[in-house]
């Protein structure tokens, strides 16, 4: 998987985080998608690479294998973190509170990557030039929305910032009138422009995964690029993984102190009703066998 499937993975595992929910589906949808993540990551899987007789058996076990793992023994944790959250959501999130967030999901993420590192490399082994060719253009392809706000005019940024600030809060707390509408767009100008980091990153993890899979990288080699890339602890980290890491967390806390307190208590406490739906629905789905 290159960098951008293997990311998809990551959020799929990880979709349910506050940090990382910045779509306008609804709970449902979430739900269902990671019921179904298995099937649906094989499918872009296959979509990148055209996965061959012996690739596709190795990548479809996997999926079900971490995905059964993360639904076990992970959706508990993250059952108690949602709720945890609804409880700090009693009253205006604090710096505090933004802060135990953040390392929260960290750590999520820490032991996600953790798990399936391993595989991934495995698998990236096994890419021939020609797959990790149509892989570029795949990569590309996908990239076009970056590439349009990468290129937009700095207002026109300041909408992509808004619209994605908006999404996130009317998932938890339903629609935002016009003064609250306002006040995101103050806020979204405000927070730094993450295209150029955010190409950066992405460009810098497609290279360097054409170039390992161009020398017929080794296991080591692939392993030691992930955890890298991934910010893994214990590996050195890769300087625009970090940047990006550092500027999306700043973004987060950011929006958090500015936006939650133009919220009223009708919508704080919508917020937090769904933050323990999301979390009774989580732990119906680990609790199944």
């Amino acid at each position: 998987m290159n960098a951008n499937v293997v990311s998809c993975l990551n959020r799929s595992l990880l979709i349910l985080t506050l940090c990382v929910l910045a779509s306008s589906c609804t709970r449902t949808l979430l739900v269902q998608g990671y019921k179904n993540a298995d099937t649906l990551l094989y499918l872009r899987a296959d979509k990148y690479f055209d996965l061959s007789g012996d690739q596709a058996p190795f990548v479809k076990d996997k999926l079900k294998e971490n995905l059964l793992w993360h639904r076990t023994s992970e959706l508990p944790l993250v059952t108690q973190f949602l709720n945890e959250t609804a409880r700090r959501g009693n009253d205006q999130f604090s710096t505090e509170d933004a802060v135990w967030i953040q390392a929260n999901v960290l750590l999520m993420r820490d032991r996600v990557l953790t798990h399936i590192y391993k595989d991934t490399a495995s698998f990236l082994t096994t890419v021939s030039p020609e797959q990790i060719k149509n892989a570029r253009e795949q990569f590309n392809k996908d990239g076009q929305e970056l590439y349009a706000e990468f290129n937009a005019s700095e207002e026109k940024k300041v909408e992509f910032r808004t619209k994605r600030l908006v999404s996130f809060v009317e998932f938890w707390t339903g629609g935002l009138d016009h003064s609250q509408k306002t006040r995101a767009q103050e806020i979204a100008r405000k927070l730094p422009d993450p295209m150029p980091t955010r190409m950066a990153y992405r460009a810098t993890g497609m290279g360097s995964m054409e170039g390992l899979v161009a020398s017929r990288a080794n296991q080591a080699r692939m392993e030691a690029f992930l955890k890298s890339y991934w910010l893994m602890p214990g590996a050195p980290p890769t300087p625009i993984s970090k940047q990006f890491s550092d500027l999306t967390w700043v973004s987060f806390r950011t929006s958090l102190r500015e936006m939650d307190p133009v919220l009223t208590p009708e919508q704080r406490e919508k917020g937090r009703q769904s933050l323990i739906a999301l979390a009774n629905d989580l732990q119906k789905i680990s609790a199944q066998r």
